[in-house]
């Protein structure tokens, strides 16, 4: 593990190389079997329920009618999450006409309609944030982002800065520029 600043990072997190090829994956990320829909702060469930005021009608039936049953999002063990639709699509996912996985709360965001754009751990994606009294920056390294990792080695662009936006929304501009200059010592 390397400190950098306050947060604990796994030195995968540093030397992978990534660039999202949402074209072949078709959004997986929102779409993974598992029954766990993303992870949610507590400071998020009201957010989740507000877009869910602005989103409900683009939703799909059988998200709608789970919604309906159980809410939008869970509690498991003291731990928050979208609710999933047969254990693998986010209760948010919409798709548009390539057949590609979106989040109908990210399509809001962008339209102007809100200004929360998607739950912090989607935004990582597929950084994961857990806690060990602290924040610990791990990376989800799943099948379905091999494309997404070889774009990244042509294009020459490193995790750390393809997910700058959502760094910098999460930890601030001095953490992210500390993890990106330990990315480029470790590259």
């Amino acid at each position: 593990m390397i400190v950098v600043d306050d947060l604990l990072v796994e030195p995968k997190v540093l030397s992978t190389k990534f660039m999202c090829d949402v074209k072949k994956c078709k959004g997986a990320c929102c779409t993974m079997p598992g029954g766990s829909g993303a992870p949610l702060s507590a400071n998020e469930l009201e957010l989740i329920d507000s877009a869910l005021e602005l989103v409900k009608d683009q939703l799909l039936p059988e998200a709608r009618a789970l919604i309906e049953k159980k809410g939008a999002w869970e509690e498991e063990d003291g731990k928050y999450y979208t609710t999933c639709v047969d254990k693998k699509a986010c209760v948010f996912v919409v798709y548009n006409k390539d057949g590609i996985a979106q989040c109908s709360i990210e399509k809001a965001w962008h339209a102007g309609h809100t200004d929360w754009r998607k739950p912090i751990s989607c935004h990582l994606f597929p950084v994961r944030v857990a806690d060990f009294g602290g924040p610990y920056l791990h990376y989800e390294e799943i099948e379905e982002c091999e494309d997404g990792r070889a774009l990244g080695e042509r294009e020459e662009l490193s995790l750390i800065e393809s997910l700058q936006e959502p760094l910098i929304r999460a930890f601030g501009e001095q953490a992210y520029e500390k993890l990106k200059e330990a990315a480029e010592k470790r590259i």
